[in-house]
């Protein structure tokens, strides 16, 4: 009975090995191809992901709305569609109207009487009285997140960061693609934030091997160009990483030093 027992109680260890190192070990596998013509509402593509050997796979797909489906051994699991909204010539007339009354309206307000002035100046007040009401309550943030930033920059926690630093730069080399095509002009319309997107970008793409030509547009807002993605994610990398982090001294003395601060 015992030795029955024993080989039951062997089977269900060997069955939970299995089922953990079949969720850990198999890669995730995705493919992404976008493009776009012009701007954001153009984007055209499809994204797909298998898991286990394509046994698990999903698929999304934005030729004529976003149609989202999931698959199990090849049998549909669920299926889900989302319509672009259409809108006629008679619509579109009916905006065209409704701005240029709009537009008609806006100039008659323009032409306002000294009473219309002077309401205007105690909006302006008032407007004023909330931008400084405004400027108070983020130097108080400031104040409140400051304590947080001199516990992360202390020099005692240098390894700490540095450690954090490399383990998210090792999370992104082994994430990203594995195979990367990209030809696009990107523009937000304005200078400074196109200028601070290809900085970030600068950032990321310096770890990231590819084939990619990005140029940006400091004067319209633009979205032109496509990209090809293909790259796999494996679990078991992922939790190492966490648990390093997770075991790492330092790194729990900073923690220990920002929750002092909480209280």
């Amino acid at each position: 009975m015992l030795k029955i027992i024993g080989i039951i109680i062997l089977a269900l260890i060997a069955l939970i090995l299995f089922v953990v190192c079949l969720i850990l070990f198999p890669a995730v596998r995705y493919k992404i191809n976008l493009r776009a013509d012009g701007d954001i509402k153009s984007i055209k593509g499809i994204i797909k992901v298998r898991y286990l050997l394509g046994i698990i796979s999903f698929v999304a797909e934005y030729p004529d709305g976003l149609k989202m489906g999931l698959r199990l051994f090849g049998i549909p699991v669920s299926k889900r569609k989302k319509k672009k909204k259409k809108r006629d010539v008679h619509d579109a007339k009916e905006e065209k109207e409704e701005q240029d009354a709009q537009t008609t309206q806006d100039t008659q307000t323009a032409q306002v009487t000294q009473d219309a002035q002077g309401e205007q100046a105690t909006q302006d007040e008032q407007t004023g009285r909330y931008a400084k009401e405004d400027r108070r309550t983020s130097s108080r943030r400031k104040v409140r997140i400051k304590p947080y930033i001199d516990v992360i920059r202390d020099t005692q926690n240098k390894v700490a960061r540095d450690t954090i630093k490399k383990t998210f730069f090792r999370l992104i080399r082994h994430c990203g693609p594995r195979k990367l095509k990209a030809d696009m002009v990107i523009g937000t319309g304005d200078p400074c934030n196109t200028g601070l997107l290809f900085g970030g970008l600068g950032l990321v793409t310096t770890r990231i091997k590819g084939e990619y030509h990005l140029s940006p547009d400091f004067y319209n807002k633009r979205l032109d160009g496509y990209i090809y993605i293909k790259g796999r994610i494996r679990s078991v990398v992922i939790l190492y990483h966490f648990l390093k982090i997770y075991a790492d001294r330092d790194i729990k003395r900073m923690a220990a030093q920002i929750r002092k601060v909480r209280r």
